[in-house]
């Protein structure tokens, strides 16, 4: 029985890497686009407090303060706000720190921006 139960997940496991790889093979985006857009759309805020970036040696960082996800491509020179509420990131189970993003929950490089999310229906 342990056999079979570690076989089969074993098997999603090979399905949900198959999958992921012919998925981002077979999207035909330009993954520059999101960033260029995150440049245009610069958004200075008065604030009371400065954001800080999280990582702050890394130009693409992000940071949580103010009750709000945003993100810098420039260490923190501008910032972009995302449009997803705190607690979405933060649901379920997880009762540790959200100062910061959970650990791999997160993708965040110059190419690509993708943040693990709970939907909230109405």
């Amino acid at each position: 029985m342990k056999k079979m139960i570690g076989s089969a997940a074993t098997v999603i496991m090979a399905v949900l890497l198959v999958t992921t790889i012919c998925y981002g093979r077979f999207i035909k985006r330009e993954p520059q686009l999101w960033y260029e857009q995150a440049l245009q759309m610069k958004v200075e805020k008065p604030q009371s407090e400065p954001l800080q970036p999280i990582d702050g040696e890394d130009p693409v960082s992000y940071t949580l303060q103010m009750n709000q996800l945003n993100i810098t491509f420039d260490q923190g020179e501008s910032w972009t706000t995302v449009p997803v509420e705190i607690n979405q990131l933060f649901a379920g189970e997880y009762n540790g720190n959200k100062e910061e993003l959970i650990e791999q929950s997160y993708v965040l490089t110059e190419n690509r921006v993708a943040f693990l999310y709970t939907g909230m229906g109405d």
